[in-house]
């Protein structure tokens, strides 16, 4: 789902992206699929609408394994386990936007307990309440 929010321009109410091994950074130099650098959306146009996306980011506070994580050098730099990568990817996003003053529609949301599991993820409270954010923008839309 990182990289539907990425290079899908959408209308969607709302993106919930939970415990990834890889994410798209929030650069047009970083190559994709680890950023948007060699792609169409390589633009400040594509990266504002990109962080302006109603992404929900959920990590699970347990998720530090290394079970099916992408080991390669470029993920490896968005940090060593699925939580690191995914509050660095966020923090990265939101530092971006801060500096540009740019539009940031993410939401953190810190799964306690959860590891990499997909059970555990959509059965916890951050998943239900994430989607019922969703369902009442989107609501509020029609």
């Amino acid at each position: 789902m990182s990289r539907v929010a990425a290079f899908v321009s959408t209308e969607v109410a709302g993106i919930i992206v939970a415990n990834p091994s890889t994410w798209v950074l929030p650069s047009t130099t970083i190559a994709a699929p680890y950023g948007l650098g060699g792609t169409e959306a390589a633009t400040d146009g594509a990266l504002r609408a990109y962080l302006a996306r109603p992404v929900t980011v959920l990590v699970g506070t347990y998720d530090v394994g290394g079970a099916e994580l992408a080991m390669q050098s470029e993920p490896m730099a968005q940090g060593t386990n699925r939580y690191m990568r995914g509050m660095r990817t966020f923090e990265m996003a939101q530092d971006v936007a801060r500096s540009h003053r740019w539009p940031f529609g993410r939401t953190l949301g810190e799964v306690p307990g959860v590891g990499h599991s997909a059970t555990d993820m959509f059965n916890s409270g951050q998943v239900v309440a994430a989607v019922q954010r969703t369902l009442t923008v989107a609501t509020r839309n029609d």
